[in-house]
């Protein structure tokens, strides 16, 4: 588990020195569309006949209304998953319906689940990391956000036979920016 708070830390690291870089190009600029947000986010999916539920804590760093690319950590549990953790990172195209306070958002786009340690489940090989797709829906109401989504992990790409697992998660955001 501490390696799993590593990893994170590491990737938190990186965005924000994203951050710097990006404000230090936007100076001659008057505004700028970089930000940074957080969120928690649960999902619950089955592979290979066992169902497992997923925890995940993102940072969404956005360079412009329309793009963000988000780093996650996550760990995964249920029968026949023992501790399973590591990062989700994947670049999000945006829509958004409505303004900042009342409105929607709808994002989609290609990813890679990078495992940081496998189970030690006899016969259960399809963790490997691996390519993902998802997209999801975000309502915005004042500070909160709530929404879901759903992503498939295309363990068919890295492993011959191996079954894709898909995932349908829920979001809930509170009022923070970093």
């Amino acid at each position: 588990m501490k390696f799993f708070f590593l990893v994170c830390a590491l990737f938190v690291g990186l965005q924000l020195g994203f951050s710097s870089l990006a404000h230090a190009q936007d100076e001659d600029e008057s505004t700028s569309d970089f930000r940074m947000t957080y969120d928690l986010s649960g999902s619950i999916g089955s592979q290979g006949g066992r169902s497992y539920s997923e925890i995940a804590l993102g940072l969404n760093a956005y360079f412009a209304e329309w793009f963000v690319w988000r780093n996650s950590g996550f760990t995964r549990f249920g029968d026949g998953y023992d501790g399973l953790v590591g990062i989700d990172t994947s670049a999000r195209l945006i829509l958004n319906l409505g303004d900042a306070r009342m409105g929607l958002t709808a994002f989609a786009g290609p990813g890679y689940r990078v495992v940081v340690n496998q189970s030690d489940t006899p016969g259960s090989g399809t963790q490997d990391s691996a390519p993902f797709a998802e997209g999801g829906v975000v309502a915005k109401l004042g500070g909160l956000s709530i929404g879901g989504g759903v992503k498939t992990v295309l363990n068919s790409f890295v492993r011959s036979g191996a079954p894709d697992d898909t995932q349908y998660f829920l979001i809930l955001a509170g009022g923070g920016a970093l």
